[in-house]
């Protein structure tokens, strides 16, 4: 009697199924947008790259999306990863630079807001030297008794930052003296590279004072901050 009454109710149930298609319909779960990363970090390498690291924050990111800016630029897009990566290396950096990073996670429904910011700066010496050096000095030419790199430092350094770089191209480079400096000004169509702008000397007037040079009208007897960032051309006394 028992097991009739409950076979009878098997098929009841059946019959239910077949009338209600809707009860065999599976449950689609909601897409939310994912959270944010945290603890966004960062570390310049010695081999010309930027190491990101970053906390995974959500479960359900479809992958993440990197920006940066330099300076006071715009933010842009450099790269889009995988979910559940959780590292990057930025290997387009250009020395000496200040860069800010942020990072967002994402998925169908969009964006995650952005990880906290970090800012970075680059120097010359964050760069392989056997490369910068090859770079600024270049084929070198001959003034009297200089050698003068063929280009110029690519970004304006401050007067400290002028002397260590010019020293780490290799033995004997160096910023140049006041009359170095002038020498260059007066040879400059045939060195070529120059700006039309001011380039540090090595001559100081003092602990806080420097001799600047201009490159647009010649006049060398300009007394210059050492903070304040001018060109920069190496040179080697032969």
């Amino acid at each position: 009697m028992r097991n009739l009454i409950f076979l009878s109710l098997l098929i009841w149930l059946t019959g239910c199924v077949k009338l209600n298609p809707d009860l065999t319909t599976s449950f689609t779960p909601v897409v939310t947008i994912p959270n944010a990363p945290t603890n966004l970090k960062g570390v310049v390498s010695k081999s010309a790259q930027i190491d990101l690291t970053w906390t995974d924050s959500s479960k359900n990111e479809e992958g993440f999306k990197i920006e940066r800016k330099s300076g006071t630029d715009a933010y842009k897009l450099i790269a889009t990863l995988n979910h559940n990566v959780m590292t990057y290396s930025d290997k387009s950096i250009v020395d000496p630079t200040n860069y800010t990073y942020r990072i967002f996670s994402y998925n169908q429904k969009g964006n995650s807001t952005h990880s906290n910011e970090i800012n970075l700066a680059t120097s010359i010496t964050d760069i392989d030297m056997a490369q910068t050096s090859t770079k600024i000095i270049g084929n070198p030419i001959s003034i009297e008794k200089l050698e003068v790199a063929q280009f110029d430092f690519p970004q304006k350094m401050n007067w400290h930052n002028a002397k260590k770089a010019c020293a780490e191209l290799g033995k004997g480079w160096s910023l140049p003296t006041k009359m170095e400096l002038s020498l260059l000004y007066q040879n400059q169509d045939k060195i070529g590279g120059f700006s039309k702008s001011y380039y540090w000397s090595s001559t100081e007037t003092g602990i806080e004072n420097a001799w600047r040079h201009s490159f647009s009208f010649g006049m060398s007897g300009f007394i210059a901050d050492k903070g304040n960032e001018y060109f920069v051309r190496a040179v080697k006394v032969l």
